[in-house]
């Protein structure tokens, strides 16, 4: 199950459609042998989910993969996936749930429990503080979710947090800074791939200088 799922995942990620059967494959042997992996390949089958625009089916998903974490005892992968719940709950417009869960991982990260998504968890809270009229929140927020994302060293996570603190300058009158941000993110970009976050800045571009 761990070899087909691994095995699905390369392939789905170098563009080969196979892998998603061999995920759904590795799925259906983690279940008939009830292993604590099917709450591991029901959340990376939520990923592929969210990359098919298929919110509906994520936002299932991610939650049949914390029961099946919370089922086994398995608080670490719990914690994983309660960071994707909670940013499929903002997507989907339960901002409370969302922020209250964000504000709980967020907590547990400062007292030194660190966790892999902080800057997932910022970023979210950052977007709701902002649509709620809290701008230096969001800032700070922002701010640090670009330095997590830097320390996690993965490149397409970095150009998330890039864009929406780009985003967030820009917004504040900081064109200076959101534009050396901006530079950062579309160097990164032409090298790396695009991650959604990027459509933020769109409504930023002419004042930025950047298509």
């Amino acid at each position: 199950a761990h070899a087909l799922a691994t095995l699905g995942m390369a392939k789905r990620d170098a563009g080969d459609a196979s892998g998603q059967e061999d995920m759904e494959h590795a799925l259906q042997i983690a279940q008939e042998i009830d292993s604590p992996l099917t709450s591991a390949i029901t959340n990376n089958l939520a990923v592929q989910a969210t990359i098919e625009g298929d919110f509906a089916r994520t936002d299932e998903l991610y939650h049949e993969a914390l029961r099946l974490a919370e089922r086994f005892g398995d608080r670490q992968s719990a914690r994983f996936v309660r960071a994707n719940v909670l940013w499929i709950d903002f997507v989907r417009g339960r901002w409370e749930s969302a922020l209250d869960e964000a504000e709980t991982l967020i907590a547990e990260c400062e007292s030194g429990f660190p966790h892999t998504l902080e800057h997932n968890l910022r970023m979210v809270r950052g977007l709701i503080r902002d649509a709620r009229g809290d701008a230096d929140g969001a800032l700070d927020d922002h701010v640090r979710a670009v330095s997590l994302a830097r320390e996690k060293g993965d490149p397409i996570q970095l150009a998330g947090a890039l864009a929406i603190c780009a985003s967030t300058q820009a917004k504040r009158g900081s064109l200076d800074e959101a534009r050396r941000l901006t530079e950062e993110l579309i160097s990164l970009t032409l090298r790396k791939g695009l991650h959604g976050a990027i459509s933020r800045l769109a409504i930023h571009a002419d004042r930025l200088g950047v298509r």
